[in-house]
């Protein structure tokens, strides 16, 4: 591209690359500063109409492009990067995974690849040895030495050269010495079980890796490695929005319908509906549930009401199949199936107490799906 009238055009070289042109105006005594060659020639054209001038400000002139020669070819190479294979940032893809067989804490599919990183020298060729960290966007599994995933009942290990990396808000995954060697890392990443796992596609950023040179300059990013192409089979099921939040009226009952203990009132039909998808192969996926509440003490499936103005010998009991069901454990409900589920209950008052007290009659419980 021409240049305006009146400026000059230079590319600037930083860093080792090629920022985009810049302009300079062209003023009396400063355009050798910006310029070389044809500009050069241009610039003693400029100072021929003021030959009295010509002499100091021609040596004017050669100072300064002498002085930007040497701030350029000091500074430009200060630091170089440490750079990496472009196979480097192939995505992890662990397939079609299958997760019902394998015990907690086992490893359920690894996939081995490579990293070549190349660092540079300084500015003075010497040696400027660095410290390669990575960082994983998923963060730590809660209490344990794993990397979490988006999907429940599995994590992440990553292994170098045999060694458990470990997982830490940033962790090293080796060093270099910056002598402009390539060096080669073996990562093995580990898909590993840690409770029962929800079928669905694994996506996210596994790891990032940067480049922090000891010397204390900035740190710079390498190469970062995606999870692609990746999902557990079998039959994953959401709770329809219409179930995540039910209200079972139960009603006003008088504390007299109540005539002993065992006896219930009020009993209301309600349910949970799922609807449940395939994820590859749709496989038989088995299906719990657990209904998480407060029970009064000494059973196991009266919930206990709620608030200071409570009803006194009296709680709420849900039943399935006209069975009372055990709160805070597991119940098995079969496979899932492809399409519309719906969890059918019924809800109830039921008295414990020797005598019922007036009162309010409100009770809070929480169901939890799990898929194996």
């Amino acid at each position: 591209m021409g240049a305006a009238p009146g400026r000059a055009l230079r590319t600037v070289v930083q860093h080792g690359r090629v920022d985009a042109a810049q302009q300079f105006p062209r003023t009396r005594g400063r355009l050798l500063a910006h310029a070389s060659g044809a500009a050069g020639r241009r610039c003693f054209t400029y100072f021929t109409p003021f030959m009295k001038l010509t002499i100091s400000r021609f040596a004017t002139c050669l100072r300064r492009w002498a002085a930007f020669v040497t701030l350029m070819l000091c500074t430009a190479p200060a630091f170089a990067a440490c750079l990496s294979l472009p196979e480097d940032f192939n995505p992890i893809e662990f397939g079609s995974i299958a997760a019902d067989g394998v015990e907690v804490g086992g490893v359920v599919r690894s996939v081995r690849f490579t990293l070549t990183l190349t660092c540079a020298r300084n500015g003075q060729g010497e040696p400027l040895a660095r410290t390669l960290n990575y960082s994983s966007e998923f963060g730590p599994a809660p209490g344990m030495n794993l990397w979490a995933t988006n999907l429940p009942g599995l994590a992440l290990r990553m292994v170098r050269d045999g060694e458990d990396l470990g997982s830490k808000t940033e962790g090293v995954l080796g060093t270099h010495p910056g002598d402009g060697s390539a060096r080669t890392f073996v990562i093995d990443m580990e898909l590993v079980k840690i409770g029962p796992v929800t079928p669905g596609f694994l996506l996210g950023q596994a790891f990032v890796v940067e480049a922090s040179p000891v010397s204390g300059d900035p740190s710079h990013y390498v190469v970062r490695k995606h999870i692609t192409s990746s999902y557990v089979r079998g039959v994953a099921c959401t709770v329809n929005t219409a179930s995540k939040h039910l209200v079972v009226p139960l009603g006003a009952v008088p504390a007299s319908a109540f005539d002993g203990p065992g006896s219930t009132q009020a009993s209301r039909e309600f349910a949970i509906d799922l609807t449940c998808s395939p994820f590859g192969e749709a496989r038989p996926t088995p299906l719990s549930i657990q209904l998480v509440g407060e029970t009064v003490p000494g059973t196991t499936d009266v919930l206990t009401l709620l608030g200071d103005d409570a009803a006194h010998g009296v709680g709420i009991r849900v039943l399935k199949n006209d069975a009372p069901v055990t709160l805070n454990t597991w119940h098995s409900l079969g496979d899932a199936t492809v399409g519309a589920t719906t969890l059918p209950y019924t809800a109830q008052y039921y008295q414990y107490g020797e005598r019922v007290t007036a009162g309010s009659g409100d009770g809070v419980m929480t169901f939890l799906i799990e898929m194996r």
